[in-house]
């Protein structure tokens, strides 16, 4: 509603009121294989905040990798170099809020994805502060030069591989099933030596 008054001055003003509107149509009930359910604004924000979650896990780990290709001498790969703690742990935070929110039906297999997710998380944090900093190095540097350091950030990508694998089965994503042999292969490659 649109209303409009004139004050003793003779400004003229308009006032504009809002109200919200109900539904107007009924919700929803889907004929699903486990009985019959509907889909809530409350399920909308949860899906959002998800795919936000791997959307910041995904970009931070890509900027981060990036620097490989990028010539050393780079402006961008200086920016990169000097942030790798923050994107890590900006990828690690958006994976933790995606394995809150992710629908696996089976109790036990969420529960042992966020376990192993906070294993990594305190894995890479005393790496961090015990090992890393005394030495002058980045998390990141320092698991590069330290392949045993795998050992305590590797559930980290354990949690990631799982949450990988579930998205390639629920999905049928190509790309996410390529991922699941990947991320365990490239750090087991790098602990064994494998990998330079």
């Amino acid at each position: 509603m649109i209303f409009g008054n004139t004050s003793r001055n003779g400004n003229r003003s308009i006032i504009i009121k809002c109200e919200a509107v109900g539904e107007s149509s009924p919700t929803v009930v889907y004929k699903g294989l486990y009985g019959p359910w509907t889909v809530e604004d409350s399920d909308i924000r949860e899906v959002i905040l998800y795919r936000s979650g791997l959307v910041t896990s995904a970009a931070s780990f890509v900027i981060a990798a990036s620097d490989a290709f990028l010539p050393n001498d780079s402006l961008l790969s200086d920016i990169i170099k000097q942030n790798l703690d923050l994107l890590y742990t900006l990828g690690a935070c958006g994976l933790g809020l995606s394995l809150v929110l992710i629908h696996i039906y089976v109790t036990e297999i969420k529960r042992s994805l966020q376990a192993l997710w906070v294993l990594g998380v305190l894995g890479s944090f005393v790496v961090y502060t015990t090992l890393a900093q005394p030495s002058g190095e980045n998390l990141v540097q320092y698991v590069v030069n330290n392949p045993m350091a795998v050992w305590f950030i590797g559930p980290l990508f354990a949690a990631l591989t799982g949450l990988v694998f579930k998205e390639g089965l629920c999905y049928g994503k190509l790309e996410a099933g390529i991922l699941t042999f990947i991320i365990p292969a490239v750090l087991l490659g790098h602990l064994v030596h494998f990998l330079c």
